[in-house]
């Protein structure tokens, strides 16, 4: 397995952990997501500098030439200046996380929220069969 292949399968499944309870418990999910991640400027610290060692791992790892290790360059840059945004100013970050959670919880019924959490799930599959199977 290549380096691609390893970060396209981590990927995948973190993506499926991510978004399976979705599936069963839409809007439970969403409060208790915004109670635990989003609740202070500390936590959102706090969770900005555990997604950070994604972004080195986007710009150093030798993934090779194509269409999807550039995309994942390209993310690596994408994510990095996010992310130290994020930790210097979370204050702006976590009002407009907020205002997605409270337009999730309210504008969408229930069932097109399992619908995309669904979505999610296969998507996260997908990545999983990429990074196993065909790369």
């Amino acid at each position: 397995m290549n380096s691609v292949a390893i970060f396209c399968t981590a990927m995948g499944i973190v993506y499926v952990v991510s978004r399976l309870p979705m599936v069963f418990a839409p809007k439970a999910t969403l409060r208790r997501g915004r109670e635990l991640v989003f609740s202070s400027n500390s936590r959102v610290r706090i969770w900005s500098l555990s997604i950070a060692p994604i972004a080195p791992c986007l710009l150093f790892l030798p993934f090779g030439e194509g269409l999807i290790p550039v995309t994942l360059y390209f993310l690596g840059w994408l994510l990095t200046p996010l992310l130290i945004l994020v930790f210097l100013a979370p204050g702006p970050a976590r009002k407009i996380v907020s205002g997605l959670y409270d337009f999730l919880e309210e504008a969408m019924s229930e069932r097109l929220l399992r619908g995309l959490a669904s979505f999610g799930v296969a998507f996260g599959l997908g990545l999983i069969y990429l990074g196993l199977f065909v790369l």
